[in-house]
């Protein structure tokens, strides 16, 4: 609601707090979305640990967007090293349970992990 503003005024933070609620109730799609607001610094403080956390916890009771993002992180050395291996894994568990068609994100991912170097993993980028 609080997000894209359906019936209710938009606000980031509104939506962070209760996103992080639901969240920490194990709602998969909230913990997503809360990592997604912490990625970005959208409604809080830009924190990338925490939305690796908060991606994990989403990814880990079987979030499609979830896996999806912590593929992103990997595969673009957001918050955490380049790892062509840790994407490629996030990939599979994301691909192994995706509708058909392929979702956008699904296809994202794919396209940034066969950006990277065959082999090559680097340091991690710098969000400052």
């Amino acid at each position: 609601m609080y997000l894209d503003g359906r019936g209710v005024p938009q606000s980031d933070t509104e939506a962070a707090r209760w996103l992080r609620r639901a969240a920490e109730q194990s709602n998969a799609r909230a913990q997503n979305n809360l990592g997604t607001l912490y990625a970005s610094g959208r409604g809080l403080p830009q924190d990338l640990d925490e939305a690796r956390h908060w991606f994990e916890r989403a990814a880990a009771l079987g979030s499609l967007e979830g896996q999806v993002n912590l593929g992103l992180l990997h595969a673009r050395g957001i918050g955490v090293p380049t790892d062509r291996h840790q994407a490629e894994l996030w990939y599979a568990r994301a691909n192994a349970h995706a509708p058909d068609p392929t979702p956008a994100s699904l296809r994202e991912l794919r396209r940034a992990i066969e950006a990277l170097p065959e082999g090559e993993d680097t340091p991690a980028v710098s969000s400052d």
